[in-house]
């Protein structure tokens, strides 16, 4: 089997109709001026994405693979990454993001979920976990929490500014010391905005307890974020979804 954590490229795979080649470079250019600090924060080895446009055929290899999609292939769901037939994978759907109150890559309030958001959650948390199969345990509570680095702070957005005024709002990410219940220094998310080991605001997390799956959700995650995870999916892939108008949070 490959170390996958040797690959130093992920393709972002158009395979969109609402995502223009565009967009989806845009997408790409400003998620690369983020991954070096992603990686540098988690001990990951430099890796890089590059853009596929519309209609390629010829795929790079020895590389991870993310989709840009139209609509959702599994309910609720606006991206996910998974592990089947031995690789690891991404897959976001553009047009249900935008279906349900999104934006393309920027809307001034930040409080709008983006295709870019959804693209670097999903790219970052597949580079901590390729094989959508990792728990953190909190020993305080004998709690497990998926390995999942976006979902705890799923509603911040970090701003990209590029040349010509192009803003793009991509994923914050937990820090290593946010699964780490020793830990009181920090800091516990890139954004700075958590203070503790296993703290969730703007974001939820999917854990075990006493052997029951559950979500756990912060007091301030924004309803108009993809926010809930369905847990029947849960164990096979790790999803970013549209929130049920009862989730409790």
């Amino acid at each position: 089997m490959p170390n996958f954590h040797n690959y130093t490229q992920i393709a972002v795979i158009n395979n969109s109709t609402a995502v223009s080649d565009r967009d989806g470079s845009t997408m790409v250019e400003a998620l690369n001026m983020l991954l070096p600090t992603f990686c540098k924060d988690w001990f990951i080895s430099d890796v890089s994405a590059v853009y596929i446009p519309r209609g390629a055929t010829a795929l790079p290899t020895d590389i991870y693979y993310m989709y840009l999609m139209d609509n959702t292939d599994v309910p609720n769901a606006v991206a996910y990454h998974d592990f089947t037939a031995g690789l690891p994978y991404g897959k976001v759907f553009a047009k249900t993001v935008l279906d349900n109150n999104g934006v393309m890559m920027y809307e001034p309030t930040l409080k709008k979920p983006t295709v870019a958001q959804a693209l670097s959650h999903e790219v970052f948390e597949l580079l901590v976990d390729p094989l959508c199969n990792a728990w953190w345990m909190n020993n305080n509570t004998a709690t497990l929490y998926a390995s999942e680095v976006c979902d705890p702070v799923q509603s911040n957005v970090i701003l990209i500014n590029l040349p010509n005024d192009v803003k793009v709002g991509l994923s914050d990410w937990i820090m290593p010391a946010w699964n780490n219940i020793q830990n009181t220094t920090g800091p516990f998310n890139r954004m700075n905005t958590l203070t503790a080991p296993f703290q969730i605001k703007n974001g939820y997390a999917i854990v075990i307890k006493n052997s029951k799956v559950t979500s756990v959700y912060g007091d301030t995650v924004n309803p108009t974020t993809y926010s809930h995870s369905k847990l029947g999916e849960r164990f096979s892939k790790r999803m970013s979804c549209i929130p049920p108008v009862s989730a409790k949070r």
